[in-house]
């Protein structure tokens, strides 16, 4: 680390004050100092300036001493103050939300999509639509997720290549300029910070959301299947120690069987014409789930999550799946597993993918910035977001 580098330690100082206090609601500018080692004069500045944007209250907790005087003054983050908008977007369709650091969904719209008038294009659409009806509805929010089937790289902002979507190698980079000069005529600010991830590592992030970073399930598993007309995607998020796992090249997230054979419409041995008869044939679903669980056995032997969540249309068969395993399945590993690993539906239904990707914007916001970061990189941190805080001071 390069001593002197101010910009950087006043951030990750910001971080860690606003990590602490999200960790433990009613901690005292005293406690703060002890516990991050940071001296009392930086303490009272930041939280003075938290303060003053709102997204930290002062109250009273416990009691005056034997001596008398004050109370001590505690500090507490405002969950409503800190939102974050998530959009979901698949070939004919998108899903948004706005999310506040407790995981509360405060607002959401759906709408339609047309891939035939291109991704960038749809892309700018929706976000400028989305980002419009938000602050018609004058919710001020931090920042973007976007969640997109497919290889996607989180820190490069880039789609590597999605099959449902049809596309590949797109940079978000020049949309986010576009959108943002589209938007400029609304808000002297523009457009908020914004991240993109997988849709299955958004679903992933969303159930750390859903914990508040307080890590009572750091190791976990959440499997994602979504049909289209032209493919049946499955997408593989992986946490361990809390934090999403993307492999080497960016696909840890993508499912594969070991009985797919290069097919274009699915990511398993079931074939196109089972496809599109999969929701009227039990016995095709009875198929494409005990393929999907064992191929599962193998990933949760190795890696032993505490817990396993299932979303899309997992999620819809979730009760044929508990039934599999006790019939059908009864003595293959996952049904053994039951015991010591939880399986669970996603914690917030249809809205799961949109969600996460609102999720996955504020845990990142949350995480310890690292110094030296590429000037390319997609990444998010607290002075990025304060003058979008401060535009609702008052509101």
């Amino acid at each position: 680390m390069k001593v002197g580098n101010q910009p950087f330690q006043r951030s990750a100082n910001l971080a860690l004050v606003l990590r602490e206090l999200r960790k433990r609601p009613g901690t005292t500018r005293t406690e703060l100092s002890v516990r991050l080692g940071l001296d009392k004069s930086t303490i009272s500045h930041l939280t003075a300036e938290l303060i003053g944007t709102g997204l930290v209250v002062e109250t009273l907790t416990g009691a005056s001493s034997p001596r008398g005087g004050r109370r001590p003054v505690a500090l507490e983050l405002v969950d409503r103050r800190l939102l974050a908008v998530g959009i979901e977007i698949e070939p004919d369709c998108y899903r948004s939300v706005v999310v506040d650091n407790a995981g509360v969904v405060v607002w959401r719209q759906g709408g339609e999509a047309d891939a035939s008038r291109g991704f960038s294009s749809e892309l700018r659409r929706i976000v400028s639509g989305v980002l419009e009806q938000v602050r018609f509805e004058d919710l001020q929010v931090l920042g973007l997720g976007i969640a997109v089937p497919g290889y996607v790289d989180p820190h490069r902002g880039r789609i590597i290549r999605s099959r449902s979507l049809g596309v590949s190698n797109v940079d978000i980079q020049p949309l986010t300029v576009e959108i943002a000069a589209e938007l400029a005529h609304h808000s002297p600010i523009g457009l908020p910070p914004l991240l993109i991830d997988n849709d299955a590592n958004c679903c992933a992030w969303g159930e750390l959301h859903a914990e508040r970073g307080l890590g009572a399930v750091r190791d976990m598993l959440f499997i994602h299947a979504r049909k289209s007309p032209r493919h049946l995607g499955i997408g593989l998020g992986v946490v361990s120690s809390g934090e999403l796992q993307y492999g080497s090249s960016h696909s840890a997230g993508e499912f594969h069987s070991a009985n797919w054979q290069g097919g274009e419409m699915t990511q398993l041995g079931i074939s196109a014409e089972e496809l599109l008869r999969i929701d009227e044939d039990p016995q095709i679903l009875d198929n494409f789930l005990t393929e999907v669980l064992c191929n599962l056995s193998p990933i949760v032997s190795v890696l032993d999550p505490a817990a396993v969540y299932f979303g899309g249309e997992l999620r819809t068969a979730f009760p044929r799946i508990l039934h599999l395993l006790e019939t059908k399945l009864s003595d293959r590993y996952m049904a053994f597993r039951r015991e010591s690993c939880d399986l669970r539906c996603s914690t917030y239904g249809e809205d799961e993918v949109a969600v996460g990707a609102a999720g996955m914007f504020i845990e990142r916001l949350f995480a310890l910035p690292r110094f030296g970061r590429r000037a390319d990189s997609f990444t998010v941190s607290w002075d990025d977001v304060l003058p979008f805080v401060e535009q609702g001071v008052g509101a």
